[in-house]
C-alpha cells in the first residue's frame, strides 16, 4: 500500500528500496494506430492530472505523462527501480510543480500540501498496479481503463 503523505514514514528496509514502477517505453507501439511515445524511454510516468476538452483529437485519454520530459506516451512498462514509494511520490510531486500543475512551494505550506495530495492521487493506484504485475509487462490506457498489451514473464522460483 502506498503511504499517504500525512502518515509518519518509517525508514525503508532493504526490500522497500526496490519498487516496481511504470516507465515510458516504445515497446508495442503501433498496436493502436494513434500510438505515440514522446516521453524519454525509461523515464518514470504517471497518470495525467487532467484531460482536455477534446480528448478524442489530442490523445490525452490514452497517455501517461513523463516525470522528467513532461511528454506523453501511450505505452508504459513495469520496471524495477532502486526507489522507495515515497521517492516515487517525491519525483511526481516535483514533476507536477515543475510542470506548473500545482502551486510552487514559495506559495506556502498549504499549497505544497495540496501538491503532495495531488501527486499521491496520480501515483498510488499505479504503484499498486505495478506491484501486482511482472516486470516487463507493457500497458496502454483508454480513459480510466488500463489495458495489458503484453504480460511480462513471471520469474521462476
Amino acid at each position: 500500500m502506498v503511504s499517504h503523505p500525512e502518515a509518519k514514514v518509517a525508514p525503508p528496509n532493504r526490500r522497500d528500496i526496490h519498487v516496481k514502477v511504470f516507465v515510458a517505453t516504445s515497446q508495442t507501439q503501433g498496436q493502436d494506430p494513434d500510438d505515440h511515445c514522446l516521453a524519454l524511454e525509461g523515464e518514470l510516468v504517471h497518470l495525467p492530472v487532467l484531460e482536455c476538452a477534446r480528448p478524442d483529437t489530442c490523445g490525452c485519454l490514452r497517455g501517461f505523462a513523463g516525470v522528467a520530459s513532461h511528454r506523453a506516451t501511450t505505452t508504459a512498462e513495469v520496471a524495477q527501480r532502486e526507489l522507495t514509494r515515497d521517492g516515487v511520490l517525491a519525483a511526481v510531486t516535483d514533476s507536477l510543480l515543475d510542470g506548473g500543475w500545482i502551486p510552487d512551494v514559495e506559495e506556502g505550506a498549504a499549497a505544497y500540501r495540496e501538491a503532495e495530495l495531488l501527486a499521491w492521487e496520480v501515483t498510488a493506484d499505479l504503484l499498486d498496479l505495478a506491484a501486482r504485475l511482472p516486470v516487463g509487462s507493457v500497458l496502454g490506457r483508454h480513459g480510466t481503463r488500463i489495458v495489458i498489451r503484453r504480460l511480462g514473464s513471471v520469474p521462476s522460483r
